[in-house]
């Protein structure tokens, strides 16, 4: 339990818990009474509560669920007799009434924290959805509150020699934080962010660390190179392994008495992006069998195959990871979607450090190479929108170890393929920093210098003030302010700054100079985008605290909004980025790079929980037209479902598609929350009602 993650307030009639990302739960209590009695939870919180209660009530916002440990309550619906049952899931549609003998209860509620509750004795439980869900006691009883954040932050912080050995023994503990040995680790709330890395004269574990950290029978033994050891991290992580230097030419996993060589080189890479996918996407598949949870589409195609996922349940880990093995790799190789997240990194020991933030969101590692970067492979044909918009639902990352070096010339070179972002270790510890004190409300600057067009200008403040329920900024304009202005902008903070106008490489052009950010005693200002020519720019804003910079052309023929509005959305700075090029047709060919290009931590989000935020595609054809579903990386690995146009559910990250005929088309326009791309431009929902004529 973590209690600095979350800060329970309460008063006679109201519990209020928030996380530091300012995401927040209230209960309504009718006859609070705390005390200190209070009972222990299965699954994870980060705080808890007990406190003697007549009524509990809540706004529902996903969904809830009723749990009775010894026996059957009764769900009583309208005009048809009370069903028992032991368990039961419902959501903000539906309308319940739930009666509870006298038993012992776990509920569980889904919302911006997840909210656990524990009591003994008997109950009611109703919900409507014009109204609030209500638990209610014949008497005061005894109920524990427990409130789980979806943000996450490393809790400890290990030293380490820099040699092999400490790396071994760092990545031995990196999977401390899971809760669980089960199928279920693969959720964000059993996972955990993996303890900081600091690198030192000699290696020190925290015991809370070395305690914590779970028994699972994997081990890795991997020779005394810095290299291998890299490349097998997300292993060390997901899998809980003992990681072992020893003098072996290759590195090999050993699990349940079984023995498997890994290969060397890309080999390595190749084989360690295969035993993460396989086992990941296996054990989430798993983790679903229950009635209560989503079935997919992989289920059926597994079960088809003669596969049954329920034979894994309850084994350990070990187990697990030998028996995924022997299934057969053409049937997963079909069903099991490719993995969305790859980050180069330099083969150095310096590299350790930011392997904890890139195994949170489980990144698998590569190491420099003269090859071509996987995703500049895929090619992008400019008449297509599907084809280019299937090309980023993959990140490839790079991470150096230093972005601006002196003040020294930063530069892409747009003619050889890129990476999707390239970041250095500031740029996570930037991330962190901004977890802290979010405001509710984003703070968007628009800084206009004297090279910036007025219409573009005018036009680009109206579209990131014209926004939806999804989030409302605070947009504030600088029309060629001062260097003291910009500094004082800098200083106070904003959650993204757009810069328009032409820019020396050295700074960003103000009324009375040149503001070079290398200069500035504060900046806080969490994303920058820059015009192109100030990548260098963008170098020195991560550097000196900003998260990410993204550099683009304003000059191009695309929409200079979409990138912020895409960001402003919750979508990663990267794939918004990405988006952006694709709004370019004909630009961003296979070779040759030309969307916006993203300097630091490209993975970066507003929206902190791990909610998805695709992006909907509508294309007329002849059938009629085809709407398709389009995830993301890291948004999350994980699986979503849209029962608005359609039940089956799909793993991430593949594309759903539909055809929609006139009626269907009609009701999803008028109910998609989401952007939907249609003829070369974003729709915003409440521009959707735009694409009821011609195309509904």
């Amino acid at each position: 339990m973590n209690p600095d993650l979350v800060e329970i307030t309460e008063t006679e009639t109201t519990l209020r818990a928030a996380d530091i990302d300012t995401n927040e739960v209230s209960l309504g209590v009718t006859g609070w009474d705390r005390h200190d009695d209070a009972a222990t939870f299965d699954d994870p919180v980060d705080e808890r509560i007990a406190g003697r209660v007549s009524e509990i009530r809540h706004e529902l916002q996903n969904w809830f669920e009723i749990e009775r440990l010894d026996g059957r309550f009764t769900i009583e619906s309208p005009g048809a007799p009370g069903t028992s049952v032991g368990r039961h899931r419902f959501g903000v549609d539906t309308a319940v009434h739930a009666s509870l003998p006298a038993g012992s209860y776990r509920c569980v509620s889904d919302e911006d924290l997840v909210v656990r509750l524990r009591f003994e004795g008997a109950g009611t439980v109703r919900y409507r959805p014009s109204g609030s869900l209500v638990i209610s006691f014949p008497h005061p009883t005894t109920v524990t509150i427990g409130f789980q954040t979806y943000v996450e932050f490393p809790r400890h912080e290990l030293t380490i020699e820099p040699t092999p050995m400490g790396v071994a023994e760092a990545l031995s503990v990196c999977s401390s934080p899971f809760e669980t040995e089960s199928p279920d680790r693969v959720h964000r709330e059993y996972r955990g962010y993996p303890p900081e890395i600091r690198l030192g004269e000699t290696t020190d574990i925290p015991p809370a660390v070395a305690d914590a950290d779970l028994e699972t029978g994997v081990r890795l033994v991997v020779p005394g190179r810095i290299e291998p050891l890299l490349r097998i991290a997300p292993l060390a992580y997901y899998f809980g392994a003992d990681v072992e230097v020893a003098a072996v030419d290759r590195p090999r996993l050993e699990a349940a008495g079984e023995r498997y060589p890994l290969g060397a080189g890309t080999d390595l890479e190749s084989a360690v992006v295969d035993w993460v996918r396989r086992t990941f996407f296996l054990d989430l598949l798993t983790s679903w069998l229950d009635e209560d949870e989503p079935h997919t589409v992989e289920h059926d195609e597994l079960e088809a195959a003669g596969i049954d996922l329920s034979a894994f349940q309850d084994a350990g880990l070990a187990d697990r990871l030998v028996a995924y093995r022997e299934l057969s790799g053409a049937t997963l190789e079909a069903v099991v979607p490719t993995w969305p997240y790859r980050v180069t990194v330099d083969p150095v020991v310096d590299s350790t450090i930011v392997l904890p933030h890139l195994l949170y969101d489980l990144a698998t590692i590569e190491l420099p190479a003269d090859r071509e970067p996987e995703s500049s492979r895929v090619r992008r044909d400019g008449r297509e929108p599907m084809a280019r918009f299937r090309s980023i639902t993959r990140l490839q990352g790079r991470v150096r170890s230093t972005l601006a070096e002196g003040g020294s010339g930063f530069a892409f070179d747009h003619s050889s393929p890129s990476p999707s972002f390239i970041a250095s270790p500031v740029a996570y510890e930037n991330r962190l920093r901004y977890l802290h004190d979010s405001p509710q409300e984003l703070a968007v600057a628009i800084v206009c210098t004297e090279a910036a067009d007025a219409t573009t200008a005018s036009r680009l403040r109206a579209r990131y003030q014209r926004r939806d329920d999804v989030v409302t900024p605070d947009v504030r304009m600088l029309e060629e302010p001062t260097c003291v202005e910009l500094a004082d902008v800098f200083e106070r903070g904003a959650n993204f700054m757009h810069v328009i106008g032409e820019n020396p490489g050295a700074g960003i052009r103000c009324a009375d100079g040149i503001l070079n950010p290398a200069t500035l005693e504060e900046n806080a200002v969490e994303l920058c985008y820059v015009p192109e020519g100030g990548a260098e720019i963008g170098a020195t804003l991560v550097e000196t605290g900003s998260v990410a910079a993204i550099v683009d052309d304003p000059a191009a023929d695309s929409r200079p909004s979409a990138v912020g509005e895409l960001v402003l959305y919750g979508q990663s700075v990267a794939t918004a980025s990405a988006c952006a090029g694709v709004l370019r047709p004909g630009e961003e060919t296979a070779g040759n790079r030309r969307g916006p290009t993203v300097i630091g931590d490209g993975t970066h989000r507003f929206t902190h929980t791990f909610w998805p935020r695709p992006i909907h595609v509508l294309e007329d054809t002849e059938g009629g037209t085809r709407l398709s579903v389009v995830p993301f990386p890291v948004d999350p690995v994980g699986g979503h479902w849209y029962p608005s146009v359609s039940e089956d559910i799909r793993l991430q990250t593949a594309v759903h598609e539909y055809t929609l005929d006139g009626e269907t088309l009609t009701t999803y326009l008028a109910n998609c929350s989401y952007p939907i791309y249609h003829d070369g431009r974003l729709y915003w929902p409440a521009e959707h009602g735009y694409l009821a004529y011609p195309i509904a």
